[in-house]
Parts: C-alpha cells; sequence; structure tokens
C-alpha cells in the first residue's frame, strides 16, 4: 500500500487544515495516510482523533524580510526542517511527498528530492512570485484549489496546476430544520486584514438602517497573532457606525457547522481569495451567500442562483445583495438549496479525495 507523507507547518486548525483533514479522513483504504505536522496542537490532535498517524514535526512559519539576520536563522531552520523530514520519509518509507502549504513545500519539495521521490505542491494561497520560482523545480505536481490560484501559479512561475476544488464534509454540513427565528448575517474566517472586515461591517450598517432587528456575527480569529489590535480597531469602526450592539465579535468557534444552520446569509467581502471554503460550507447548510465577484468565490458560487456576486470593493452593491436575500426568503430557500445540490455535485470531500488519489497514481506510475 502507497505512502503518502502530508506535510504541514502550522496546528491551528484554519481553512487549509480542515482541508487538509478532509482529505485525509476521504481517502480510500489504498493509500495509508502519515502526516508531519507540529505535535500537541490542535491539528494533530484532530489528525489523531480521525486516526491518522502522526509524525511530530516542528517547521518555522516564514515572514517576509530583508534583514539578513533574521535570512540566516530562516536558512538553518529550513535545513534542520528538511533534514527532519528526510529521516521521516526513510524511516517511514513513504512513496509521496505532499505539501499542505507553499510553506510547507518550502521543506517537503526539498526533502523529497533529495530522496528521490515525487512531491505534490498544493497551492492553497497566492504564491508569492520569487517563492514560486523557487520551489516550483521541487514540485513533481501542482493542485491548485481553484482556477484563480492556478493562473496566479502560471503567471508567476509559467508553470500549470491541475485544479482541484477543496471538497467538505456533506453530513457535518447540512441544512437546518427552517430559517432562523430572526435574521443573522455573518462574515466568517481569520481575523486578517485581508478579508476585508471592515467592507463587512460598512454593509452591515447599511442593512441594520433598513433592519433593525438584524444581527451581525463576526466569527475568527487572528490565528497566527499576526496582526495585534486588529479586532480592536474593527470594534471601534462597529461602534463608529453606529452597530456596535447589532455586532458581535464571537472568537474563533467550534460549533460553525451547528452555527451555519442558524444564519440567514454568509457573506464573503475577501479580496484575491485563492478559493473560499466557508462559501462551500455555507452552500451545504443551505444558507445564501453574497461575495465579491473575484477569486475562488466567482467560480464556486452561481450567481443569482446559489447566491449573489456583485462588484469587488463596490460595499452598496454588497449591502444591496444582503438586503435582498433577507428581504426575499422564498428567493434565499432557493438559492440554499440549490447552493446545497451545488455543493454536493461539485464540492463533496470524497470526489475531492478520488481526484487527489488519481494525481498520486499518475506519479506512481511514472516513477515507477
Amino acid at each position: 500500500m502507497p505512502r503518502i507523507l502530508f506535510v504541514h507547518h502550522a496546528s491551528p486548525a484554519g481553512g487549509a487544515e480542515n482541508s487538509l483533514l478532509d482529505l485525509v479522513e476521504a481517502l480510500d483504504d489504498n493509500w495509508e495516510p502519515i502526516v508531519a505536522c507540529p505535535g500537541g496542537g490542535e491539528l494533530a490532535a484532530r489528525l489523531e482523533d480521525a486516526g491518522a498517524r502522526v509524525e511530530p514535526l516542528a517547521l518555522t512559519r516564514f515572514k517576509r524580510t530583508a534583514c539578513p539576520l533574521a535570512l540566516a536563522r530562516y536558512f538553518f531552520a529550513w535545513r534542520r526542517g528538511v533534514q527532519a523530514l528526510v529521516k521521516i520519509i526513510k524511516n517511514a518509507d513513504v512513496d509521496i511527498v505532499h505539501s499542505n502549504s507553499t510553506t510547507a513545500h518550502l521543506y517537503g519539495g526539498a526533502a523529497a528530492g533529495r530522496c528521490g521521490m515525487p512531491a505534490v505542491w498544493h497551492v492553497r494561497d497566492i504564491a508569492v512570485p520569487g517563492i514560486a520560482k523557487l520551489i516550483l523545480p521541487k514540485a513533481s505536481a501542482c493542485v491548485a484549489i481553484s482556477q484563480f490560484a492556478a493562473d496566479c501559479i502560471l503567471s508567476s512561475a509559467g508553470a500549470k496546476a491541475e485544479v482541484i476544488y477543496n471538497g467538505v464534509d456533506l453530513e457535518l454540513f447540512h441544512p437546518g430544520d427552517g430559517p432562523p427565528e430572526n435574521p443573522a448575517v455573518a462574515m466568517i474566517g481569520q481575523l486578517v486584514p485581508w478579508k476585508n472586515h471592515s467592507d463587512f461591517l460598512r454593509a452591515a450598517a447599511k442593512v441594520h438602517g433598513a433592519a433593525p432587528g438584524a444581527r451581525f456575527l463576526i466569527v475568527g480569529d487572528d490565528l497566527f497573532g499576526d496582526h495585534p489590535g486588529y479586532k480592536e480597531k474593527l470594534a471601534a469602526l462597529a461602534e463608529e457606525l453606529g452597530i456596535g450592539d447589532a455586532a458581535t465579535f464571537m472568537g474563533r468557534r467550534s460549533d460553525v457547522p451547528e452555527l451555519l444552520r442558524s444564519v440567514s446569509v454568509l457573506v464573503l467581502p475577501s479580496r484575491r481569495e485563492p478559493f473560499g471554503r466557508v462559501v462551500v460550507e455555507a452552500m451545504a447548510s443551505g444558507v445564501p451567500v453574497a461575495a465579491y465577484r473575484e477569486g475562488g468565490p466567482a467560480e464556486i458560487i452561481l450567481h443569482e442562483k446559489t447566491g449573489l456576486l456583485v462588484p469587488p470593493g463596490d460595499v452598496a452593491q454588497l449591502a444591496s445583495a444582503v438586503m435582498r436575500l433577507l428581504r426575499n426568503p422564498t428567493e434565499a430557500k432557493e438559492f440554499g438549496e440549490a447552493g446545497r445540490a451545488r455543493a454536493a455535485e461539485v464540492f463533496d470531500r470524497r470526489q475531492t479525495a478520488r481526484r487527489i488519489a488519481a494525481v498520486y497514481s499518475k506519479l506512481l506510475e511514472t516513477r515507477g
């Protein structure tokens, strides 16, 4: 049975980590998954609960810098990480290395190369051109989570990537028994500036003026602590906009599937979003979505069928889209039902796993 070594660099469970967990759980019994990731953290615990074999491995998360001392520290950290991975690969008799992020592939691609085995780079973010060109030669195959992400790799590094959308657990994310009693509009995702929470709050202020009873939920946190004070700035903006009492910052939640079933509309105003996993989770839960017509959401959402897409940055149209869904419950229900059907057809995690497994099979046939 071929052994796949998944490499991931972070412990908190965000979108990339949840997608990795879904993939590991959904692979059929023809493959033996092993995961090298930080031990003792949330991701490792959830993988172990799912029955996966975890190899504890601490990998430094790199940040952009021009400081020579920082770059030197990064180099030695990278070298230690690669050496540790080589040891795991040899001891576990691994057949393919699958890097679950660009950072992970900095390590996994190099280690796989030293061991003479195939390496898969899972492109889950918008790669920096210089980094993409650096690590691309270490990839035997590139898998992108959206056409948008694949196009960015093509333009920045001249490489083609196979587009395989993230999948979700359709049993975990499913519609509720009926519409929520009170209108609730939610934004769910990491608390980082590029997600554009400020646009959500500005749109919420416009909606609040027309629908005073609506609640606005901001779910998520700054997982890596990269943006200190960001939440406080958003809370101050909510007060400034006059929606301090209507907007609730809920932090990280472990009950997102249940929470989605209590939501009327999901909003995603991020720009250059590589995929937008929460959009699929909402659709699977029968929740209509309003988002900017850009990046992954523009591929996931069928405009006027599973949700509404508006021009990027147009807060007024975003608010109008939310109001339309709140004022027209029959249409919102139809969008939700169509979203569930589309999630089942295109974004089932079992389908994602089958397509990823086909990539593995092709690599092993080529190698053999």
